[in-house]
């Protein structure tokens, strides 16, 4: 009996001290998923989510719909979307304004009309001569299909985008890809191109007020998850203090 009685003790003690020690336990990790496009949004977040939620934050880019994908199966708490995903039961809040900037190869023109861009992305500009650039052949960088910065550029463009493009699958291979290939012009998130590689449309930076490249981004979460929507007020505010920046 006495040694029951003290086994029980010592159980009650490992339990009065584990309920002592939970509030000094670490927040569960906040998991972002989604748009390669956002992910320097979503670094830029770290500190302040990590502030207001009290624990780490990790990210994991693989695209829009695989960051529903990821919230809707519990895989991920909150995602970053550059497309109007929704499904049953998510929760979908507006992020912000981001800009798409054109980078282009030494010797591609640095400066374009809208309808120059319109042109180049429909396959019926083939040489940059045609608007006002040296004798080089046109060659595009773009996102795979399905990327919420090539489904963009097909609206911007009014249908689909001409084959025979380079085709890379994230936002950070852009950049290298067209700084090595003679006539290239390639599109990314403003936060991964090289100022020295900008080409500007209509006269204007995608820094600039009144660019036309600019696309709305999202937050999704499932609704509900109280953290989640903390994370996206979060989310928000940097997003905001970001485009007020540029």
């Amino acid at each position: 009996m006495d040694r029951f009685l003290g086994h029980w003790w010592g159980v009650m003690i490992a339990v009065l001290a584990l309920l002592a020690l939970t509030p000094l336990l670490p927040a569960p990790a906040l998991v972002i998923a989604g748009s390669t496009s956002l992910a320097p949004l979503a670094e830029a977040a770290r500190g302040p989510l990590s502030v207001a939620l009290g624990g780490r934050v990790e990210v994991g880019t693989l695209g829009s719909s695989e960051g529903l994908a990821a919230v809707r199966r519990g895989a991920a708490d909150i995602a970053l979307s550059d497309l109007a995903l929704s499904a049953p039961g998510i929760v979908r809040v507006p992020l912000a304004r981001i800009a798409i900037a054109l980078v282009g190869a030494p010797g591609v023109p640095r400066d374009l009309t809208e309808s120059d861009l319109k042109g180049l992305l429909r396959g019926r500009v083939r040489n940059w001569r045609e608007v006002g650039g040296l004798d080089l052949p046109v060659r595009l960088v773009l996102r795979a299909p399905g990327s919420g910065v090539r489904a963009l550029l097909e609206r911007f463009a009014g249908g689909p985008l001409p084959q025979g493009a380079l085709v890379v699958l994230a936002s950070g291979q852009v950049a290298p890809a067209v700084k090595h290939l003679p006539g290239a012009l390639g599109f990314v998130e403003a936060a991964y191109a090289p100022k020295e590689l900008v080409v500007r449309l209509g006269g204007r930076a995608p820094w600039d007020k009144g660019y036309a490249l600019r696309f709305a981004a999202y937050t999704l979460y499932r609704r509900g998850d109280r953290r989640a929507k903390l994370a996206a007020a979060v989310l928000r505010q940097v997003a905001l203090r970001r485009e007020a920046a540029r």
